[in-house]
């Protein structure tokens, strides 16, 4: 916004979204700038890599691997004692790495979703013009008056008039 107008002329803002616009605008802008609770918070701690939302996210796997795929294992060497054996251990191992990496890849996609979607919303508040500004010339009584006797004399003080 300018400082200030010329002389001779003032300033004037339109506003360019609707109060119901401007409020969501508002709400959004504050949760992304304060990092008060709420979507922000939620994305930044997604993006971050850390925090319960993993956790949640994960426990779906986790239950899969110790309620199915561990017990499957254990099946294949079912012989008593099988527990011991390198064979058992191997898989079990295996299994568990290919859980890691899956889970690691997961969250990996997830982090950066949320990282795009912080500056995306970013991007889109800051881009976001919510008022446009303008100048208009003052009304000035001497300028009425001259136009107003130019127009009414006629041709010779009409130029003088149109000068204004």
């Amino acid at each position: 916004m300018m400082q200030g107008a010329p002389k001779g002329y003032s300033m004037f803002e339109l506003p360019t979204m609707g109060k119901d616009q401007k409020q969501l605008y508002d709400y959004l802008k504050s949760q992304f700038l304060s990092r008060s609770p709420g979507v922000y918070d939620q994305l930044s701690g997604l993006a971050s890599g850390q925090g319960a939302a993993y956790d949640q996210l994960e426990a779906p796997t986790m239950r899969f691997y110790n309620e199915k795929l561990a017990p499957s294992i254990a099946n294949r060497y079912g012989v008593e004692g099988a527990g011991r054996s390198s064979g058992f251990q191997n898989s079990l191992a295996a299994g568990a790495s290919n859980l890691a990496e899956g889970l690691q890849a997961q969250r990996a996609g997830i982090q950066q979703k949320a990282m795009s979607d912080i500056l995306g919303m970013g991007n889109q508040l800051l881009g976001m013009p919510t008022s446009e500004f303008g100048i208009t010339e003052k009304p000035s009584f001497l300028k009425d008056l001259i136009k107003m006797l130019g127009a009414a004399s006629g041709p010779g003080l009409g130029l003088i008039g149109s000068l204004f």
